[in-house]
């Protein structure tokens, strides 16, 4: 991975950053209009990393693509940075990504400007793009289903034990799969009543 100071992620990195991302908030709206389809992948660790790793790579190859950028989102100003917070990583380097990126919400994001990731620290994450690479998420993880409505459970639970907030996730829903498919998914979790649907 080659990082890259916060002057040379202005440079060369920023405009793609701009083209791809509206809001860096995994739990809101995050992506620019155009940048579609979405999905969201849950259980992610901050990286794309099994099984995620295989259908990132498999996507970028369809896409004609061998690097990618990686930034992470919440970091101290340039002057007091003491560690890398940007890097550019080839497909060749996709190990060293796994295990090699600070456990930070980071945003992943493409030289073009056509797709990107972002990964929240509450183990989920986003992703936006042409249907090539969205396909290639779909095809290879069978269960994406059945691993979203897990996300929604584990999250109605979370508001039981924890009073944790869940009022974001309709918000985030409608943002990567439309109104009517993310009502379809809450309609059939149990977090529905805790959003005022059921």
């Amino acid at each position: 991975m080659q990082p890259l100071s916060e002057e040379q992620f202005t440079r060369t990195a920023k405009a793609a950053f701009d083209k791809v991302f509206m809001d860096p908030d995994p739990f809101g709206a995050p992506f620019r209009t155009g940048i579609e389809p979405r999905l969201l992948l849950c259980p992610f660790n901050y990286a794309a990393v099994d099984p995620w790793e295989k259908p990132f790579v498999s996507g970028l190859r369809r896409l004609n693509e061998s690097w990618f950028f990686v930034s992470v989102m919440d970091r101290p100003p340039a002057g007091e940075q003491k560690m890398p917070y940007h890097w550019r990583v080839t497909i060749e380097q996709i190990d060293a990504y796994g295990r090699g990126l600070p456990s930070l919400e980071n945003t992943v994001y493409s030289g073009s400007g056509t797709w990107g990731l972002i990964a929240s620290h509450e183990d989920f994450a986003l992703i936006a793009g042409p249907e090539e690479l969205i396909n290639e998420f779909k095809f290879s993880i069978p269960d994406l289903d059945q691993r979203i409505h897990d996300f929604l459970d584990l999250w109605a639970s979370y508001h039981v034990e924890n009073q944790a907030d869940v009022k974001w996730i309709g918000t985030m829903l409608a943002h990567v799969f439309g109104r009517d498919q993310a009502n379809g998914y809450i309609e059939g979790s149990e977090i529905r009543s805790l959003l005022g649907t059921g």
